[in-house]
């Protein structure tokens, strides 16, 4: 397993997508309801995704701090966040939901965070340093 003693960019971008993804977490427990109704999803589906959210977000942040990453665990999460955003526009475009004009802004503007947190990351990673076994 390779680890990496982190970039101060690669830091921030995890504390900003540890940040990020709790507070939207908190927002879409709180409102799960009103959520769902904006998003077109049943309210089940928007509890879910805030509980994932909220965890993922305190994870990453987490990893902010630490002294030492494991390569393949930052690759993943970045990965991911690219993934996120690009079922974020898949599902806009599909049939599976049918958000109002506030969930259309929030699935865009969410989508938008979380592309600059994978960019942050990928880019954090690229200057980070492999540490010697």
């Amino acid at each position: 397993m390779r680890t990496i003693t982190p970039a101060p960019l690669l830091r921030f971008a995890c504390r900003l997508d540890g940040v990020g993804s709790f507070a939207a977490g908190v927002l879409a427990l709180g409102g799960s309801s009103s959520g769902a109704q904006w998003l077109g999803m049943p309210p089940a589906v928007v509890l879910a995704l805030g509980v994932f959210m909220a965890g993922y977000g305190a994870f990453v942040g987490w990893l902010g701090g630490r002294e030492r990453l494991v390569r393949a665990l930052v690759l993943m999460i970045a990965a991911g966040n690219a993934g996120w955003v690009l079922a974020s526009l898949v599902l806009l475009g599909g049939p599976w939901i049918d958000p109002d004009s506030t969930g259309v802004a929030i699935i865009l503007a969410q989508a938008a965070a979380v592309a600059l947190f994978s960019t942050l990351q990928f880019a954090g990673l690229a200057r980070s340093i492999e540490v010697a076994r």
